[in-house]
């Protein structure tokens, strides 16, 4: 099994532990990096980046690791399926939002973020599941 893709396990299990106990803002959290480790599981394991080259596109987009991660992900999909690119270009943005509202603001998350964060990792990583056997 790989690094990441359990790591994006373990951190799907988190998201489910806080949401039972009512932590949203770190279920929101978990959820995102859910799902950013499985777009690395992908990259690295059925796409065959190795490090050296994702680190040199990271340099070549002057982008950070997620955006990078998300980046290469939707190049390579909508080369897959243009629907399920779609869906993932939608998706993303609105995990991404909330994972930034609830690290970096004063506002209190609640349930229902919580809940649509573990939703849209969840399907995300079904689209990658389809598209990446």
């Amino acid at each position: 099994m790989s690094v990441f893709r359990d790591k994006s396990h373990f951190n799907r299990e988190a998201a489910e532990i806080c949401l039972q106990k009512s932590l949203f803002a770190p279920s929101v959290h978990c959820s995102y990096y859910s799902c950013i480790q499985y777009i690395l599981y992908v990259l690295f394991e059925k796409l065959n980046f190795t490090e050296q080259a994702f680190d040199q596109q990271k340099t070549s987009l002057r982008v950070g690791t997620h955006a990078c991660a998300i980046k290469l992900m939707g190049i390579d999909l909508i080369k897959k399926e243009k629907t399920d690119y779609r869906t993932f270009q939608r998706l993303i943005p609105e995990l991404k939002e909330l994972r930034e509202k609830s690290d970096y603001t004063n506002i209190t998350i609640g349930h229902t973020d919580g809940y649509l964060a573990l939703g849209n990792s969840d399907s995300i990583k079904r689209i990658l599941q389809k598209n990446y056997r």
